[in-house]
């Protein structure tokens, strides 16, 4: 259940993510990719957008929920605590909430 609850509440965070030169497409292209459960990827369109924008926390709090659907508990747990570093409350409680499994 905990698992659940916890994609649930993340993969419903962020949708849009807009920049100082407009809107973030690969993040935007994640998004699409998790709505169409191709987690791969999305995970592949939150590193470019990642790429272009290191300190992007929306994409790598959604990035952690991709890999956490995957069961890839360590890098779920990193991307998490990156976003939580850029001041991203859910990155925040989603890393509180596995760093302890």
């Amino acid at each position: 259940m905990k698992f659940l609850k916890l994609t649930l509440i993340t993969l419903t965070l962020s949708f849009t993510a807009i920049y100082a030169d407009g809107v973030d497409k690969d993040f935007d292209e994640g998004v699409k990719y998790d709505q169409g459960n191709n987690l791969d990827a999305a995970i592949g369109a939150y590193q470019k957008s990642i790429a272009n924008n290191p300190n992007n926390a929306d994409a790598y709090n959604n990035m952690g929920a991709d890999y956490l659907a995957q069961s890839k508990i360590k890098e779920a747990i990193d991307a998490f605590k990156k976003a939580c570093d850029l001041g991203n409350s859910a990155g925040c409680e989603n890393y509180n909430s596995l760093k302890g499994d």
